[in-house]
Order: structure tokens, then C-alpha cells, then sequence
């Protein structure tokens, strides 16, 4: 594997095909998809800064604020359908597929009227 790729290996698409399908996927999975790039940046930024990379991991941190923060908003937006997907998650309750160590506590969802006024 090259050590700055330019494709995901084993996926045979472009990159657009690839965004256009994790996105169209169910909200609670791409956020998780959303987390663990998160993550990844965040170990890079960390890395590098042990490297003595100020400054490109200081861009990487402010990369993984960025992508951290779109996961939040497809969480809200999983919560917010997340009632009318009764029959598709089971027994009504809707869960991450992950858990996010820099939210604490509880998962707190908002009534939908409070996020986005009357459906």
C-alpha cells in the first residue's frame, strides 16, 4: 500500500461514488462513518505534533473539530427521524453504533419540536 494513497483499496468506485453511498446510508451510520474519520484525523494530528508538525497538526485538529461537528448534526438528524423507523430499529429505541468519549453522559435528544418546529 502506497503511503499516501489517492484511493481506498478495494473499492473499485471513485471517491465521489464512495461519498454518495456512505451518505445514503441510515444517519446513524453515517455518523459513525463520520466518528472514526474523526478519529483517525485526531490520532494523525497527534502524531504529528509528536513529530514536531505544528503546524500541519494544528490544521488536523481543526480538520477533526470540523468532521467531529458533522457527525454531531447526523446524529440529531437520526434522532430526529429515529420515530419513524420504528419497525426498522427494532424495538423503537434508537442507539449509536459507537460511543463518542468527548460527549459526556447521557445522549441528550431534544423533543423534534424544539429542534425544527412542528414536522
Amino acid at each position: 500500500m502506497k503511503e499516501h494513497p489517492t484511493e481506498v483499496e478495494g473499492f473499485d468506485g471513485s471517491l465521489q461514488e464512495l461519498a454518495q453511498r456512505v451518505c445514503r446510508m441510515r444517519y446513524d451510520s453515517v455518523a459513525a462513518f463520520f466518528f472514526y474519520c474523526a478519529e483517525e484525523l485526531l490520532r494523525q494530528a497527534n502524531a504529528d505534533q509528536s513529530r514536531g508538525r505544528t503546524g500541519l497538526s494544528v490544521l488536523l485538529n481543526r480538520a477533526w473539530g470540523i468532521v467531529h461537528s458533522a457527525q454531531l448534526q447526523l446524529e440529531r438528524a437520526f434522532f430526529l427521524c429515529a420515530p419513524h423507523m420504528s419497525q426498522e430499529l427494532g424495538d423503537g429505541t434508537p442507539k449509536l453504533p459507537y460511543n463518542d468519549p468527548w460527549v459526556k453522559g447521557p445522549k441528550f435528544v431534544p423533543p423534534v419540536e424544539v429542534m425544527v418546529g412542528k414536522l
